[in-house]
């Protein structure tokens, strides 16, 4: 009689993954929030794109703050905007996708389609030579970075929104389909979720984006 375990095996613990890269779900929530907030607050008079770009320029500016100021690196590989960690744990990446965080992890996230950057990082046995070559005016910085960093290995930040909730989760990519969207993962962590309903008000206001702080002399 064959027996069938109904239950998957338990997955890793993701936050101490995270942290193992010296990042938290709370990293990536702080980042989120404000571009989140201008996504859901546009109205029917934006164009039709310009929640996508505020949710990913301001977070992934936010994003780069944060890290920058622990000594990570902000660079640009291939027109790719990245921050790489200062030991070359990792470089991070921000994308959009579909399946993010699936429960069944039979699932996996899909990007939009991703040009050479991603294509000569992928995590497979692909030969670099069989990867095109980047148009001159698409490499920046990359150059000026130490090998250490350079071959530091890319994880995609990926977020999927449904209203004011994002699914969020890290991402190793391997391997790209016929649209050149990613498909398959060598590895991903889970980051909690995020639900901005009642944790945007903040930013909401109709004020000229001071913020006033009373500040007392002392004695």
């Amino acid at each position: 009689m064959a027996i069938v375990n109904l239950f998957p095996q338990q997955q890793p613990d993701d936050e101490r993954r995270l942290a193992e890269f010296d990042l938290s779900s709370t990293d990536f929530h702080t980042a989120f929030r404000p571009g989140l907030s201008r996504a859901v607050n546009r109205s029917e008079l934006a164009p039709p794109n310009a929640a996508g770009t505020d949710l990913y320029n301001d977070t992934f500016e936010l994003l780069a703050q944060i890290l920058v100021a622990r000594g990570w690196r902000k660079t640009v590989v291939m027109g790719q905007p990245r921050v790489i960690h200062p030991d070359g744990k990792c470089q991070l990446a921000l994308s959009s996708a579909q399946d993010v965080a699936d429960p069944d992890h039979r699932v996996s996230p899909k990007t939009r389609g991703k040009g050479p950057a991603t294509q000569r990082s992928l995590d497979s046995d692909l030969p670099k030579s069989q990867v095109p070559l980047p148009l001159p005016e698409w490499v920046e910085n990359d150059a000026e970075l130490p090998p250490k960093l350079k071959e530091a290995p890319l994880w995609f930040v990926l977020y999927e929104r449904e209203g004011t909730f994002l699914s969020l989760g890290l991402g190793r990519p391997a391997g790209m389909d016929d649209s050149d969207r990613v498909v398959e993962w060598s590895d991903t962590i889970d980051i909690t979720p995020f639900d901005g309903v009642g944790d945007l008000s903040v930013f909401d206001s109709d004020g000229d984006g001071d913020i006033d702080v009373p500040v007392e002399p002392r004695d």
